[in-house]
């Protein structure tokens, strides 16, 4: 019984996948909206962004369009939005106010790319159209042809209110130009590497040097002289007694006189005068 309920239950859910994976993409919701119905507000919202376009080239440049703007904007009080749905509709062109904001922020970026890679093929018929739903954003990517490079047209959405948060350009890379900025990044990574490896070794090396000041020997001090021990005078040569007979005789009766006895066994062999 128990192996049925598991062919039962294996089978349902075979099921359920082969009908997810046979239905139609264009199908889906996206905060209400299809996929169809989100590519063709990107192709809208291409079709106003070359409308705005040629708003800043009849005013000589964009340079001269935000002169313009900036001036009505001080004497009306209006936005820049305002006065380019103002002036676009005069002119009996048909924009819509719904994205005007984020698509003339992408304007001044679209021009550069123009500048960069030629004028876009085609704007009506985007390619390689996808959504893409991540937390509370979701994004719709189109890729349009310029005249030497692909790019990418990006709408950016708040998932709850649907509404457009940020619009960019993004040049496609080709493999060689991939290959070319990893080749670069390579570079200057390996050469900051043997920079700091070098500075290392100059670090390390001088180090002995380093060593050899820390141990500088000291100033030796100045050996104490030894003071040599002055020779004793030589012992004065005995003087001659033979002229101080009378001194030798009064010494030698004063000590005669001093021991009781008589001069006959003294006898005087030096006098030291002092």
């Amino acid at each position: 019984m128990k192996k049925k309920i598991t062919y039962i239950l294996s089978l349902l859910m075979i099921v359920c996948m082969l009908g997810a994976c046979g239905s139609d993409n264009s199908e889906k919701t996206y905060g209400g909206y299809t996929t169809d119905e989100l590519h063709t507000e990107a192709t809208t919202s291409l079709s106003n962004i070359q409308s705005y376009i040629a708003l800043v080239n009849n005013c000589g440049g964009y340079d001269q369009y935000e002169e313009s703007v900036k001036d009505v904007e001080e004497r009306t009080g209006m936005t820049e939005g305002q006065i380019v749905y103002s002036s676009l509709g005069q002119s009996g062109a048909n924009v819509s106010m719904k994205n005007i904001d984020a698509e003339l922020g992408a304007v001044s970026t679209w021009l550069d790319l123009v500048d960069e890679y030629g004028d876009v093929a085609d704007t009506t018929d985007g390619k390689d159209f996808s959504v893409t739903k991540s937390g509370g954003t979701l994004t719709t990517d189109m890729t349009l042809t310029f005249g030497k490079q692909d790019v990418t047209y990006e709408l950016v959405y708040d998932s709850v209110t649907m509404e457009v948060t940020g619009i960019s350009l993004t040049p496609v890379q080709t493999m060689g130009q991939k290959l070319a900025k990893a080749g670069q990044n390579t570079a200057i990574s390996m050469s900051i590497v043997f920079c700091v490896l070098v500075l290392i070794s100059l670090i390390i090396y001088c180090f002995k040097f380093i060593a050899v000041i820390g141990n500088k020997p000291k100033k030796e001090a100045a050996p104490v002289e030894e003071k040599k021990a002055e020779p004793v005078a030589a012992a004065a040569p005995a003087e001659d007694l033979t002229d101080d007979t009378e001194l030798v005789a009064v010494i030698s009766a004063a000590i005669a006189a001093s021991e009781g006895t008589t001069t006959d066994g003294f006898v005087v062999r030096s006098i030291n005068r002092r």
